[in-house]
């Protein structure tokens, strides 16, 4: 019976895979054990520079004495991923949502 609540010994099928959708020019839905994380850049360059920019900003305010701890370690952790990320090119986190800044000509 649709729409009913499954009741004790009967069978109840639950996805195993968690599947994700992509745009190749239509959509397309693929299984997380068929898309896998790549540590490819996926940061344009102005996200890149605007990633070092603010994480130097942040980093300057730390060291001017402009914030006070605690929130002092947490704003270095910021600056510090924001640096890092700017300059490596790779955002784990854009990597995990399947986001990409950069453009998909290059």
């Amino acid at each position: 019976m649709e729409g009913s609540l499954p009741t004790e010994g009967s069978d109840v099928s639950i996805p195993d895979r968690v599947s994700s959708l992509e745009w190749d020019g239509e959509w397309t839905r693929r299984s997380r054990e068929e898309t896998e994380m790549k540590f490819e850049i996926n940061e344009a360059p102005i996200d890149r520079a605007v990633r070092i920019v603010l994480g130097i900003a942040l980093a300057g305010l730390a060291l001017g004495g402009a914030i006070t701890a605690p929130l002092l370690y947490g704003v270095w952790v910021v600056a510090a991923i924001l640096v890092v990320t700017g300059i490596v090119g790779f955002c784990p986190l854009y990597a995990l949502l399947r986001v990409s800044t950069k453009s998909k000509a290059r």
